[in-house]
């Protein structure tokens, strides 16, 4: 969660948003945060909230965050990026590569991927996913840490996601 506009001592923002959740009854008297992240935007100090504790009651969460919007202009992190950060999207797209359908060699995917990184202008980045990836102990770690450069696409530019796997025609 976002909270926007926290001007002075930050960490009496995060004891007293803490605190705030507490007495709302959304996590218990023990919980405190792991992750508090601060950054500015648009001459605003923001502190970003990782929520990845599973002692929240996230239905409370969403109707106490609705209550804040007016006052500390409170957001998910997607919604702050959909309305304050659309050139981060961009900026973290990852570049397509050819993978699926190729020959399933890790070396061969390893220059696909090294190829489509460089010709995106990731030069740095296809030698370290090549360093990773040659370091790597087992072929699902390989393909793993090259997915986490480029999005995995056929030869057509389809992705993954959108490839159907399953032939209509087959009955089983």
């Amino acid at each position: 969660m976002i909270l926007q506009g926290c001007g002075g001592d930050l960490n009496n923002w995060v004891k007293e948003f803490t605190n705030m959740l507490k007495d709302e009854g959304i996590v218990n008297d023990s919980f405190s945060f792991d992750e508090v992240y601060s950054f500015e935007n648009d001459n605003l100090i923001n502190l970003a909230f990782a929520i990845n504790n599973g002692n929240i009651d996230i239905g409370k969460l969403a109707i106490f965050r609705l209550k804040l919007r007016n006052v500390f202009g409170a957001m998910w992190l997607s919604d702050y990026i959909d309305n304050y950060l659309k050139d981060i999207k961009e900026i973290n797209k990852k570049p397509k590569a050819p993978i699926v359908g190729a020959d399933g060699n890790v070396f061969n995917l390893i220059g696909i991927c090294s190829q489509t990184l460089k010709r995106a202008g990731y030069h740095d980045q296809a030698k370290e996913m090549v360093n990773r990836v040659t370091n790597s102990h087992s072929y699902e770690e390989a393909l793993s840490i090259m997915c986490e450069y480029i999005e995995p696409t056929d030869q057509y530019g389809t992705s993954f996601e959108e490839i159907d796997v399953f032939d209509e025609d087959i009955e089983i």
